[in-house]
């Protein structure tokens, strides 16, 4: 799997959501791509539109300042699925390359 992104510090979160997203609850590439993120720095956390309420609502009673409807990192992400190459580019950047 090869996952890249740009987004200055959203990168790093952004490309291992997707990651884990992917890996570990077993989305298809598309849906790990296009699902909302987050980003949290010390008690201040980015959320896309669409985020789990019950984690927002969770930050909340642990006093993190919430920004909502903030887009986050474009993320490329490319991944073999046995004999065949899937690739998907973010609609958070209209599905062009990050870049463009």
């Amino acid at each position: 799997m090869v996952v890249g992104g740009a987004g200055g510090t959203n990168i790093t979160t952004s490309v291992a959501q997707v990651i884990l997203n992917y890996l570990f609850f077993g989305y298809d590439l598309q849906k790990a791509v296009k699902e909302p993120r987050v980003q949290i720095t010390i008690n201040e956390t980015d959320i896309e539109e669409g985020f789990d309420k019950s984690i927002i609502d969770g930050l909340m009673l642990k006093k993190h300042t919430i920004y909502r409807n903030i887009s986050l990192s474009v993320v490329q992400a490319i991944v073999r699925e046995e004999d065949k190459v899937c690739a998907e580019s973010d609609h958070r950047n209209k599905g062009y390359p990050a870049g463009y």
